[in-house]
């Protein structure tokens, strides 16, 4: 009512209105980014737990503790000479077997030509011929025992079944160890690439899952930082968890400055979509 009765704008002199301001923004198209805000954790995508393989004590650690070993790198020598003995026992049964061996054989073909001129008994060279089969694997079973004494022998020198990064020793020199024993010796851990899991509510995962094969996600550290590499999504798990009704979505980022640590928890922002110009979204 009070505006009805106001009153009207003042004419400047000359009886032209007063012009009226007019802003105008210029419509255009542009690309935008559609994004989803997770958390999760990282985690390495290959553990190794370093078990003996055999009985003895450890005689030298031949590694720095939170440093880099490669694939069948030299971690702990172990006491050998209980293997060494078995192994040159062994070897020396299996020379043993193997002379016999000639002699069982030898004599199999003189009792075979023998035979032939019915000088022996048919019985006399089945007896040769069982006697070379006898022989025959007698050399087998030995061959077989020096090889498992050499596989020990080995197992004495353990070595890093991957390439990664090594934590504590939970060891020292002079420590007995047994061969599969409960406690690690070292756990190696892979960080270059390293995965984070993230969690996705199930009913988002069906809006968005033909997006995420080509999503890019980007991390934010604890600090509050941003993290300078992208990561692409590896997979997605197959199940919902029944607790929190999410699924575990998989990132897989580049770490060569080992800035991601396993356990580490971040904030992923997750790249759904970018429009693209021949279907814009208008601002």
């Amino acid at each position: 009512a009070l505006a009805a009765v106001a009153d009207p704008p003042t004419a400047p002199p000359g009886g032209a209105a007063a012009p009226i301001e007019v802003v105008v923004h210029r419509v255009e198209a542009r690309d935008i980014e559609l994004t989803t805000e997770l958390t999760g954790r990282a985690a390495a995508p290959l553990i190794a737990e370093v078990r003996p393989r055999v009985d003895g004590i450890v005689e030298a650690q031949r590694f720095s503790e939170g440093g880099a070993v490669e694939q069948g790198a030299l971690l702990y020598l172990l006491d050998d000479a209980l293997y060494q003995a078995a192994y040159d026992y062994a070897s020396a049964a299996l020379q043993r077997d193997k002379a016999r061996l000639g002699t069982a054989r030898m004599k199999a073909e003189r009792y075979a030509r023998l035979l032939k001129s019915r000088s022996i008994s048919q019985e006399l060279h089945d007896d040769a011929q069982a006697a070379l089969a006898e022989a025959e694997a007698t050399v087998a079973v030995s061959r077989a025992a020096l090889r498992r004494a050499q596989i020990d022998l080995d197992f004495t020198r353990v070595t890093a079944p991957i390439s990664g990064h090594v934590g504590r020793s939970g060891v020292t020199v002079g420590a007995l160890v047994t061969a599969s024993q409960a406690q690690p010796l070292v756990t190696i851990r892979q960080l270059d690439p390293i995965y984070v899991d993230l969690s996705q509510p199930s009913a988002e995962w069906l809006r968005l899952r033909s997006a995420m094969a080509a999503a890019e996600v980007t991390l934010t550290l604890p600090d509050g930082s941003r993290y300078p590499h992208k990561g692409v999504i590896a997979f997605a798990e197959t199940m919902v968890e029944e607790g929190s009704g999410g699924i575990t979505l998989r990132a897989r980022f580049p770490n060569p400055e080992r800035q991601l640590l396993p356990g580490m928890y971040l904030r992923a922002a997750v790249v759904e979509e970018l429009t693209d110009g021949d279907e814009p979204r208008w601002t």
